[in-house]
């Protein structure tokens, strides 16, 4: 979607689940005292790691994460759930005693000519989520349209959402 994520506050330790090559690690910085990127996709990793945002870089399965979430301030997902079946997203983000904040694409389309032109099978789509689905598990959540110029191309925007166990600093 490549519209600014929707966050706000600063947060002690952020992980930004699914970080691929790391776009949104600059806007995470600002919030971020330390700043870990956790992708699968290793090729996507290492040019995460060229962009110098990040504190460290993980390359781990999202559901089935290497450290304790407990100790982890803030979670972030961009551009991430509609990659996880619905059953697996939903256990995933009601699994998060941290802040999370969510973007997901207000619509159903398929990239899988992306995901094999990136050699990267988990990066199509599997699932679609929408305003209820988030509320339905805790999060406040609202659409944002795109630029108009993305409109013309058919974008219809990008579905955010957040829930806070805390108010930040």
């Amino acid at each position: 979607m490549r519209l600014p994520p929707l966050l706000f506050g600063v947060y002690p330790t952020l992980v930004d689940l699914g970080s691929g090559f790391g776009y949104y690690g600059d806007e995470l910085r600002k919030h971020a005292g330390y700043l870990v990127g956790l992708d699968l996709f290793l090729p996507s990793l290492n040019v995460a790691k060229d962009r110098r945002v990040f504190d460290d870089l993980v390359c781990a399965d999202i559901l089935n994460l290497p450290f304790l979430m407990d100790k982890v301030d803030c979670v972030t997902l961009f551009d991430v759930i509609e990659h996880l079946r619905k059953p697996s997203g939903r256990e995933l983000l009601s699994s998060f005693p941290s802040s999370v904040f969510i973007s997901t694409p207000n619509s159903e389309f398929s990239n899988a000519q992306y995901a094999r032109l990136m050699g990267n099978v988990r990066e199509h789509h599997v699932s679609k989520w929408n305003i209820s689905d988030l509320e339905n598990l805790g999060f406040r959540a609202s659409a944002r349209d795109p630029p108009l110029w993305m409109r013309l191309l058919g974008n219809k925007g990008i579905v955010v959402a957040h829930k806070e166990e805390s108010i930040p600093s």
